[in-house]
């Protein structure tokens, strides 16, 4: 009871320091079997506080429900218990460089898409919140390296075995992160000095608290996305459609890595490219250059353009003699109209259509002689009539 009259008094002093009080209803306290929790550090729960600060996490619509108390640890040591989604908005909203939380108790347990995951170690939380679309370290690291910042080299690093790796340049950088896969959460070693370009200025780094403060000094590149709507035959129409699109003065359409052309309101452009492909597949991507996105940024969608000319066949069964049966077997016999076509010497002798209620069948009795048998399409959207046809002689 003195350990536990002890954690309360200290938890109760610290919490001072803390810019908003929070309630014992959302954080509890460890009990006297604390000591026995292990807390892991966690660039994941770092992340997840700022998604919860941000609002993203809804105690009505979440993308994932965790099974309170989760226990948290901070940099100074103390370990809370947080009973409740409000506690732990209240805990994201308290942090500061000199007292945050950057650890946890694994393993927890969390519901996701009416099912309960058991969260035994970082890989999985890292997975959770990237199957929930929060942003990691990774995710915001990306956005703002060399956009917005840049380190003073050398620095140090952890790769994925654990060891320290000295790195002295953007270049070299760039290849550890090859080696070890952008997927990986980076792991710093501190202290880090930081060149923030919008203030012209170095900041010595400590934590990873800092760093994602930094984060949020940067101005973010725009956030481009864009609708492709199918127009008939092999056409399409591509329109931008993004956040602050009308203040964007210009941006430009690529396809297959090719410039097409630029639009935007600088321009008086209509936010629209309309085009009529080959069949085939393409990379249709919009790129955008601003003050605050030197570097650029883009977004790109992968279209596969099918040829709208359909294959047609048939398959030819005889019953006897002077009796033939065609059974049309092209995969889209049920969804286009087609004919039968049967000629005699360059003369056509027999027509028949067939649309959304035939059978895909034709019985014809011939007399003796040389036939062609046809089967005939005109497809929306495909520049030709498409044919196909087989020979019968009947003696």
């Amino acid at each position: 009871m003195i350990r536990l009259r002890f954690l309360i008094a200290y938890f109760l002093l610290v919490t001072v320091v803390l810019q908003s009080c929070l309630s014992e209803d959302e954080l509890g306290f460890p009990d006297e079997s604390a000591d026995t929790l292990t807390v892991t550090s966690s660039v994941a729960v770092q992340s997840l506080l700022r998604v919860a600060r941000a609002g993203t996490l809804s105690a009505n619509e979440p993308c994932t429900e965790f099974f309170y108390p989760l226990h948290l640890g901070f940099n100074n040591g103390l370990t809370i218990s947080v009973n409740n989604l409000e506690g732990l908005i209240e805990v994201a909203e308290s942090g500061s460089a000199g007292q945050h939380v950057d650890g946890i108790v694994f393993p927890f347990l969390v519901s996701k898409a009416n099912s309960i995951r058991n969260i035994e170690n970082e890989n999985d939380f890292i997975t959770l919140m990237e199957d929930c679309d929060y942003l990691t370290l990774r995710d915001e690291f990306d956005l703002f390296y060399t956009q917005c910042f840049d380190f003073e080299y050398p620095i140090r690093m952890i790769d994925k075995e654990g060891g320290e790796v000295v790195i002295g340049s953007q270049e070299e950088y760039f290849a550890f992160e090859l080696l070890q896969g952008f997927e990986e959460q980076p792991v710093f070693v501190f202290p880090l000095s930081i060149e923030v370009f919008s203030d012209d200025r170095v900041a010595e780094v400590t934590n990873n608290f800092e760093l994602f403060e930094i984060f949020d000094t940067c101005e973010r590149c725009p956030q481009l996305s864009f609708d492709t709507d199918f127009a008939g035959g092999t056409s399409y129409v591509f329109t931008a459609d993004f956040p602050g699109r009308d203040d964007l003065f210009s941006y430009d359409w690529f396809i297959n890595d090719d410039f097409i052309e630029t639009d935007g309101t600088g321009v008086q452009g209509d936010h629209t490219l309309s085009r009529t492909f080959d069949p085939g597949g393409y990379e249709v991507c919009i790129r955008a250059i601003t003050d605050d996105c030197v570097v650029g940024v883009e977004y790109c969608e992968f279209l596969e353009v099918e040829d709208p000319c359909p294959e047609l066949f048939f398959e030819t069964a005889q019953i006897n003699d002077v009796t033939y049966k065609f059974t049309a077997t092209f995969p889209l016999k049920d969804e286009i109209v087609y004919s039968w076509n049967i000629f005699r010497e360059d003369m056509l002798i027999f027509s028949e259509v067939e649309d959304e209620v035939g059978d895909n069948k034709l019985e014809f009795q011939f007399d003796p002689g040389a036939y062609e048998i046809c089967l005939r399409a005109e497809v929306e959207g495909c520049p030709e009539v498409v044919w196909f046809c087989d020979d019968i002689v009947i003696e």
